[in-house]
């Protein structure tokens, strides 16, 4: 019984506010069987719906704010990717992937963004922030976000400690972390039984973005002098792991940064 059913019990009368229901009796009976586990159930839903949806408010609150100031002084990406991406994580761990694919998607347009006004000041894109020809770069990480930690980087800079994200790894983890969500889409999409054409499609979309991102990653890394050989590898790492996806099954899938 809910509360509704539990009379006089000063428990309820304390617990409840409202019309709300806080309690939930639990009836042992002979042989262990347990009257109430549904109206447990539905209690805990409605909590944890309540608790997404405040949370979710904050974060969206939060980074509408921060996406209006972003010309003012101070304003730090590093704080907003740090929030964005917990956002997306939120609709993520809710299975609502195309709204996660839109949080990322949003703040790569927040970073390009970022990245030309800083370069009109002469900064940013202009100062060699770029990144480095390190030889374990060689191989993109296209598919795999956790290869570089950029979360921890951020709260590490948040904190006052030195460093920089560079766009080589921003523009690789941003892509990777859609990748990721549209091929959970996939796979919800197989458990669910649609029909192969509609997967197939899915697949197909994914595969057309990849070639897209590894074109023109490719040419801003010429623009950056980037040697030859290390254009050559990138864009073979790259290209085996984008033809993964039209294989990759739900038990390929990477363990996702935790926020």
């Amino acid at each position: 019984a809910s509360g509704a059913g539990l009379g006089g019990n000063p428990m309820a009368a304390t617990a409840h506010k409202g019309k709300a229901d806080r309690v939930c009796q639990l009836v042992i009976k002979p042989g262990n069987a347990v009257d109430g586990w549904e109206d447990l159930s539905r209690l805990l839903g409605d909590c944890v719906k309540i608790s997404f949806e405040c949370r979710l408010g904050a974060y969206l609150s939060e980074v509408r704010n921060l996406a209006l100031l972003r010309r003012t002084p101070g304003w730090s990406f590093d704080h907003f990717f740090l929030v964005k991406g917990s956002l997306a994580h939120m609709f993520e761990q809710a299975h609502v992937y195309e709204e996660a694919v839109r949080e990322y998607y949003e703040l790569e347009v927040i970073y390009t963004d970022t990245l030309e006004a800083g370069a009109g000041d002469g900064g940013a894109e202009t100062s060699g922030n770029f990144g480095d020809q390190d030889p374990a770069d060689e191989e993109a990480f296209i598919l795999h976000p956790s290869r570089k930690n950029l979360r921890s980087l951020c709260k590490r800079n948040e904190a006052g400690n030195s460093g920089s994200l560079k766009e080589f790894d921003v523009r690789q983890y941003l892509f990777a972390k859609r990748a990721l969500l549209m091929l959970k889409e996939v796979w919800a999409a197989e458990e669910d039984g649609a029909g192969e054409q509609a997967i197939r499609q899915k697949r197909h979309e994914l595969a057309r973005l990849g070639q897209q991102f590894i074109s023109s990653f490719t040419r801003k890394l010429q623009r950056h002098s980037f040697r030859a050989e290390f254009v050559d590898k990138w864009v073979f790492s790259a290209c085996l792991q984008l033809a993964s996806v039209l294989t990759m099954n739900g038990e390929g899938e990477e363990a996702d940064d935790a926020v």
